[in-house]
């Protein structure tokens, strides 16, 4: 099914890589509830934006709505807070996040605490 959220949006892979690695600064923020994950780093996004850093910009998944409108094969009811899926870039979250002390791992059942993380760019 489509999902606006992971839409290229006319770029190539390489094209994404190289729009990150123009950034100097990038948080990192985890959480467990995946809907507060992508409100706060939208609510980043906004106050990076408003500080003056113009070129702010929020990866995550995005997991806004409990009842994604897109994957249901309608129009997205937010439109304003699409934005790009981290997997998008090609951040390894395996190989990446051991090696800064972060936790992550193959959960074995649907009771596992899933630990879930969105990047702000900052430039």
């Amino acid at each position: 099914m489509p999902n606006a959220r992971c839409d290229s949006r006319g770029t190539t892979y390489e094209e994404r890589v190289q729009m990150v690695k123009q950034y100097q600064t990038i948080l990192l923020i985890r959480s467990q509830d995946a809907r507060q994950l992508t409100k706060t780093i939208l609510e980043l996004e906004k106050a990076a934006f408003l500080d003056g850093y113009y070129l702010a910009c929020a990866l995550r998944c995005c997991n806004y709505c409990k009842d994604c409108q897109v994957q249901n094969g309608n129009d997205c009811i937010h439109p304003e807070n699409i934005i790009p899926c981290e997997v998008l870039f090609g951040i390894d979250f395996f190989k990446t996040l051991p090696k800064l002390g972060l936790p992550i791992e193959v959960l074995q059942n649907k009771r596992a605490t899933q630990n879930r993380y969105g990047f702000l760019l900052i430039e």
